[in-house]
C-alpha cells in the first residue's frame, strides 16, 4: 500500500478506525496505570521512580500529556529491551 501522509483524515477507512480505537485504548490503559500509582500511597513515601516524577510534575498542562509520558516510557523501554536481547543473541551466535 502506498505512503499518503493525509490517512488519519480518511475516518471511513477500517484502519484507521482500528488505529484510532486502538489509540483510545493505549490512553485509557496509561490514565489508569497513573490512577492506580495515586491511588495506591506511593506518591508520598515515593520520591525516586518515574511516575513519582511525572505526578508531581507541574508543568503538565492536562492528564492527557502525562498519559502520553507514561506510554512513551513503556514503549521505549520496550523497544531498547527487545533490541539489547536481539543484539546480544545475535553477538553469542557469533
Amino acid at each position: 500500500r502506498p505512503y499518503v501522509p493525509w490517512r488519519w483524515l480518511m475516518v471511513w477507512d477500517a484502519e484507521v478506525q482500528r488505529a484510532q480505537q486502538a489509540s483510545r485504548y493505549l490512553v485509557a490503559l496509561a490514565q489508569r496505570v497513573l490512577a492506580w500509582y495515586r491511588e495506591s500511597g506511593k506518591p508520598e513515601h515515593d520520591t525516586e521512580s518515574i511516575m513519582a516524577h511525572l505526578c508531581r510534575n507541574q508543568n503538565y498542562s492536562s492528564e492527557r500529556e502525562r498519559a502520553a509520558e507514561v506510554l512513551m516510557f513503556l514503549v521505549a523501554g520496550h523497544d531498547t529491551t527487545g533490541f539489547s536481547m536481539a543484539w546480544i543473541l545475535c553477538e553469542i551466535a557469533k
